[in-house]
């Protein structure tokens, strides 16, 4: 039986090499708390060994954190590469610097990868 799950707030802003630029533990308002050390190994973690590939995951806001170009479409890309199943992302607040239409269209090869207005 698929399941559905809920992913929000990852803030994430990869590089071409796959390296964060602004990882969220060493942001001023984030540095020395807890629950953002090792968040991208949880996510990695999670998505990899709890969601299968038949179950859906709703990404919803904040993917990237204030982040353009190619910077969304490499965090889409780990995302893909790093939970399994089918993902349906919307836009949040700090997802602002970038167009669905564009992004759907530098993003069309990756798999299972569903971006909503």
């Amino acid at each position: 039986m698929s399941k559905a799950w809920h992913i929000s707030d990852v803030h994430l802003s990869f590089d071409e090499h796959y390296k964060p630029i602004k990882p969220m533990n060493l942001r001023k308002w984030s540095i020395k708390a807890w629950t953002y050390e090792g968040y991208l190994d949880r996510i990695s973690t999670f998505g990899l060994n709890t969601i299968a590939d038949e179950d859906v995951t709703f990404l919803t806001g904040d993917i990237v954190h204030d982040m353009r170009g190619k910077v969304v479409e490499q965090s889409l890309r780990w995302l893909s590469q790093n939970i399994r199943g089918t993902k349906v992302v919307c836009r949040g607040n700090h997802d602002k610097g970038w167009e669905v239409g564009q992004m759907r269209l530098d993003c069309a090869n990756i798999p299972n990868l569903f971006l909503l207005d």
